[in-house]
Parts: C-alpha cells; sequence; structure tokens
C-alpha cells in the first residue's frame, strides 16, 4: 500500500513522528530525518522552503518531547495539526496499515492530512500556555502529596514518618506557591481574568476549578455546546445496533479538565439554585447519582462556555474613541498649528481651535 501524500498542487502535507531524540518526517518525495533540537527544527524548515509549496505540518501531541517543536512551528507563523494518538492509529488500521515504524507513522500522519484535511491547531497565547504549564505542575505536585500522605499512614516506624513529614509539608507549601503563581498568570491578561472572575460567581465553582478549566480548555468560548462537551468528554456517544438501544456513555476528551468539573457539579447539586433542582428532577425520574452529576457536569459546562462566548464577543466588539478633554483638544491643535501644514489645513485647524476656546 502507498501510503505516500502531498499530491495537491496547493498544499503539502508532511506528517511528522515526534521521538524523545529525533524527528521523521515524510511526504510525497520528501523524506527527513533530523535531531530533535534547535538546529534540527532549523533544517526542517530550510529543507521545506526549498518545496515552495505551502506545507501544513501533521504531528501527534505527544507532550514535552514535542512541546517545543510545536512552538517553533506557530513563532514562525507555519501551519500544524495536531492529531490524538489514538485517532492516528485507527486510520492506519482503517488503510491496512498494522505495522508501526518511526518512518511509517510520519506516512499515515501525512497520508491521514491529505484525505481528512484536518482544521490547524490554534496557536495558544503566552499567558495560556504558562497557565496549563502551571496547573499541570499543581496537579503533579499534589498527586504525589496525596501518594506519601497514604503511604505515611501504613508505616510502621516512626523514625520514616518523622523523615516523610517534612517532605509533604514541603509538597504542600509548594502547591499554595503555584496557586499564587497562576493567579498571577490570570492577572496579566484582561479577557482571561475576567473569564476566571465570572466562572468564580457561578454558584459551586471555585477558583481552582476555574483555573484548571481555562488552562485545560483555551478553546472555551469558541465552540458551541456540544463541542466544547465533547472535548471535555462530557458528550453521551450512542451505541445502537438494529433493535438495541444500548445505554450512553462518555468517553474521551481532555480528563484532566473532569475531576474539577465533578467537585463543581457536587456542590452545585446541592446549592446552585438552577442546577440543584436540575439535578433533583433527574434523581426523581430514577437517574442514578453519577448519571445525574454527569448532567450537571455538561450543563455547567455549557453555561461557562457561554459566559466566556459573551466575554470574548464584548473584547472583539469595536470600542468607542474616548472622550478628549478641553486640553488635549488645545494640546493637538497646537500641534498642528505648529507643522507646516497647507494652507487649507491651517484654516481648519484655526476653525477649530476658535471654536473650542
Amino acid at each position: 500500500m502507498n501510503t505516500l501524500t502531498g499530491r495537491s498542487p496547493s498544499r503539502l502535507y508532511i506528517g511528522v513522528d515526534i521521538g524523545k531524540d529525533r524527528l521523521d518526517l515524510a511526504a510525497t518525495d520528501f523524506r527527513l530525518s533530523v535531531e530533535n533540537n534547535c538546529a534540527g527544527w532549523n533544517k526542517i524548515l530550510a529543507n521545506t522552503r526549498k518545496l515552495k509549496r505551502h506545507v501544513h505540518f501533521v504531528c501527534e501531541p505527544i507532550g514535552h518531547y514535542g512541546g517545543a517543536f510545536i512552538r517553533f512551528l506557530h513563532a514562525r507563523n507555519k501551519v500544524v495539526s495536531l492529531i490524538p494518538g489514538i485517532r492516528a492509529r485507527s486510520f492506519a488500521r482503517a488503510t491496512g496499515q498494522l505495522a508501526k515504524g518511526d518512518r511509517l507513522d510520519a506516512e499515515i500522519l501525512a497520508e491521514l492530512g491529505r484525505r481528512l484535511k484536518p482544521p490547524p491547531t490554534r496557536k495558544p497565547k503566552k499567558t495560556e500556555s504558562e497557565l496549563r504549564a502551571v496547573m499541570r505542575c499543581r496537579f503533579q505536585l499534589l498527586r504525589c502529596c496525596a501518594t506519601e500522605e497514604r503511604y505515611a499512614v501504613t508505616i510502621r516506624y516512626p523514625k520514616i514518618r518523622r523523615i516523610l513529614e517534612p517532605v509533604i509539608q514541603a509538597m504542600k507549601a509548594q502547591g499554595r506557591a503555584l496557586d499564587d503563581l497562576s493567579l498571577k498568570v490570570v492577572s496579566r491578561d484582561d479577557v482571561l481574568f475576567k473569564k476566571f472572575h465570572a466562572f468564580c460567581n457561578v454558584s459551586g465553582v471555585g477558583e481552582v476549578t476555574a483555573r484548571t478549566v481555562l488552562s485545560e480548555l483555551p478553546e472555551i468560548g469558541s465552540l458551541n455546546r456540544r463541542k466544547i462537551a465533547s472535548l471535555a468528554g462530557l458528550a453521551p456517544y450512542s451505541k445502537d445496533s438494529g433493535s438495541t438501544a444500548a445505554p450512553r456513555h462518555i468517553q474521551g476528551g481532555r480528563r484532566k479538565v473532569r475531576p474539577a468539573l465533578f467537585m463543581a457539579a457536587l456542590a452545585a447539586s446541592q446549592r446552585n439554585p438552577v442546577l440543584a433542582p436540575f439535578y433533583k428532577r433527574l434523581r426523581a425520574r430514577g437517574k442514578l447519582h453519577r448519571v445525574a452529576l454527569t448532567a450537571v457536569m455538561r450543563r455547567l459546562l455549557v453555561y461557562l462556555n457561554s459566559l466566556a462566548r459573551k466575554i470574548d464577543q464584548d473584547a472583539m466588539a469595536p470600542k468607542p474613541p474616548p472622550t478628549a478633554t478641553a486640553k488635549t483638544k488645545r494640546n493637538w491643535i497646537r500641534a498642528a498649528l505648529s507643522k507646516r501644514a497647507h494652507v487649507k489645513g491651517r484654516r481648519i485647524c484655526r476653525r477649530v481651535h476658535n471654536a473650542v476656546t
């Protein structure tokens, strides 16, 4: 099977398999393998520039190994599409490609780009990238702290427990420091801070939930209710066949945002003036506790998405020019009169000057 791509004269899809040490690229009549560092990335740009075509890179998001490379491409205004690994692997099986390797994976990604034409991945803002890095570091640190606390309970020897206690306290202190750092990052962006403040005003949503949603779902406000629920992994998918109607289940999505939304939904189901009656109605209809909470999570996320959309629309709306004071007008007129303008321009400026003074 020939999985080579790029027959379109307008756009060339290049698959990139990202590894720890190397990057493998494949397209039609194009093969390249470079080191995963700045010198290798510049070599990729130099070789793709010789093709004299619109290049569209297709990669898999594999964490910190490829994060720097993706930021490098975005900084140079290159078109990049990030494809989930499970989607790329399913596409390979659908095309009959069962073997796996670095070069083969790059060819499969290029073939996927040519056939499916995935949309470009949006370039994240600097504050969004910083907030995501801080929140993920906090998540990892608190998870390690919880593991050490569970381990400390089972220790029989007091000396070992005394050694672990300062470590646990230090982890908690670092977690609080990361909370403060995330608040500083949010406050540097006006739109991000407005979203954070609006989310925190919703009954049941705390600061941690608001920061987690903003870091893990930067697309919030730009998608409709179905897409944002699917992106968070809260969309119920059907598995019907013939006369069989199986129960719907949620799956996929970004898993780090669901625990935060679950705790927010748990609080909102008890005190939120809109979601609490909604939760009680579902329970009265015989829905299980987890099923009703999942529905509350989705409705809560949809409402947060509507709040973020309104804030984005207000930020993009043209703002009226600020009203100039009399002193500002006099300074502007004085500067206009001092320039060597045409006679007509001088007459207009003097007329305005006389009207103001």
